[in-house]
């Protein structure tokens, strides 16, 4: 029998959030929506506003906005920065439309609300583009229209990245097209930091229950029930992005219907991610984990029927006596039991996520570390790192709003690099490209002002 690592185990006392009902708020409401009030109203809880819209846009930072229990059938964009949408407390008010968190609105919470993304151009709902964003409590789907949540965008605008979004205790389900398109997940991790994935329900998604593409870094994925959906989560990368140092642990992952429960895709030329760990899982299923495609790490996960209350009805609570409970609750596996996932390795389905041409010339995919972008206050910043493997030429580019343009780099040794790219004081990252012999790599640069150095004292100077 396997021995339990103490220190998780305070997670348990989160399961049942993590399987109940969402609950409803007691946050003080600043300004208050109803089906019955009016947007010329003042927005008070005796005078409401009668959307979300008005509602929203009526708030400062760190104030709350309560929507009465109803239908709110529109679509919202939140741009104000620390301000929180919430449901009446007691109440759940559902909002149907497309949900946007565009860049600039950080530190937004969405909390005990009922999101059907259900909307007219069939966008991704909720679309988060902004920083350390919450959704926390929600029940989320669209009715098998398209994809719900993602995260940050590849090829959008400047290629927005959601830093630190937290996605936890809520239901996510019945998210995609049917048939599959293999296009539709219920969390589309596509240009995001530092994400964290905790403690949802997420099933009955078209595809992929949790995608990370192209580019998830550094994403906790811990604490979920995910079951019967297409696939249950993904590794993966494309366009000289890959998806790297992402944890999954300490999920129930069971019955996708498609393809796996985790695993990987990588097109030609493209690298496979590195450090990411699938470990101290349950995960149940004709499909459980497929290595074959390579990109991360399978260390101990218990392969055993988690015995669900009644999965059919979607009540995914497990009883004490449920093999996969004090997983979920955060337990390790120190000594791993027997049966333990065996890395499968299976030929590619026919489908893939997204394909992508094979580059001109075949060799090593290229990769760019090591990188480093330093201002001090001024215009420019200077980008430094190093390419692999090293090569004779190269082209460097960097994103910008109208495409990619060429920069000009210094060169040592055929791989170390210097260059220098125009920044603002606002300028949080850049983006840059790497092209040699067909072979190309795109890495995102934070870049860090620093503040001028300090004037030598009087008596120094001359």
């Amino acid at each position: 029998m396997a021995r339990i690592a103490p220190a998780h185990v305070a997670l348990a006392a989160g399961l049942a959030l993590a399987l109940a009902a969402p609950m409803a708020s007691a946050s003080t409401c600043d300004r208050v929506a109803a089906p019955t009030g009016s947007d010329s109203a003042a927005g008070t809880a005796d005078a409401p506003f009668a959307t979300a819209g008005a509602l929203v846009a009526s708030l400062h930072s760190g104030e709350t906005g309560c929507l009465r229990a109803g239908t709110y059938a529109e679509d919202v964009t939140i741009r104000t920065a620390g301000v929180t949408l919430t449901s009446w407390p007691g109440e759940t008010a559902t909002l149907r439309g497309r949900l946007f968190v565009p860049e600039g609105a950080d530190g937004v919470t969405v909390s005990d609300l009922a999101l059907d993304g259900r909307n007219a151009s069939n966008l991704p709902s909720p679309t988060i583009h902004a920083d350390d964003v919450t959704f926390s409590g929600n029940d989320v789907t669209n009715q098998h229209t398209g994809i719900c949540f993602i995260l940050g965008a590849v090829g959008w605008g400047d290629d927005p990245v959601a830093d630190h979004t937290v996605i936890s205790d809520n239901r996510i389900h019945d998210c995609g097209r049917l048939p599959a398109t293999n296009h539709d997940h219920g969390i589309y991790v596509s240009h995001s930091e530092g994400a964290q994935i905790v403690g949802n329900v997420i099933y009955d998604n078209a595809d992929r229950g949790i995608q990370l593409y192209p580019s998830a870094q550094d994403s906790v994925i811990s604490g979920n029930v995910i079951d019967s959906n297409g696939e249950g989560i993904l590794f993966s990368g494309d366009d000289g992005y890959t998806s790297s140092g992402n944890l999954v642990a300490n999920n129930v992952i069971t019955n996708a219907t498609l393809r796996a429960d985790v695993e990987s895709w990588y097109p030609t030329g493209t690298p496979a991610g590195t450090g990411n760990v699938v470990r101290d899982n349950c995960l149940s299923g004709t499909k459980t984990i497929d290595t074959g495609s390579g990109g991360f790490s399978v260390l101990q996960n218990l392969v055993a029927d988690p015995l669900f209350a009644d999965a059919a009805s979607h009540d995914y609570g497990l009883p004490a006596t449920s093999p996969c409970a004090v997983l979920l609750a955060g337990a390790a596996l120190v000594a791993p039991p027997a049966p333990v996932v065996a890395p499968v390795t299976t030929t590619p389905a026919a489908t893939s996520p997204t394909p992508t041409p094979a580059p001109s010339t075949p060799g090593a995919p290229l990769q760019i570390v090591g990188v480093v972008a330093t201002t001090t206050g001024g215009t420019s910043a200077t980008v430094s790192g190093t390419v692999l493997p090293a090569t004779t030429s190269l082209t460097l580019q960097r994103k910008t709003a109208k495409g990619w343009k060429k920069t000009k780099a210094t060169w040592k040794k055929g791989s170390h690099f210097t260059a220098h790219v125009k920044v603002s004081r606002t300028t949080k990252r850049v983006v840059l490209r790497a092209t040699t012999h067909g072979r190309r790599a795109t890495v995102i640069v934070r870049v860090r002002h620093q503040r001028r150095a300090a004037a030598r004292s009087r008596g120094a100077m001359r």
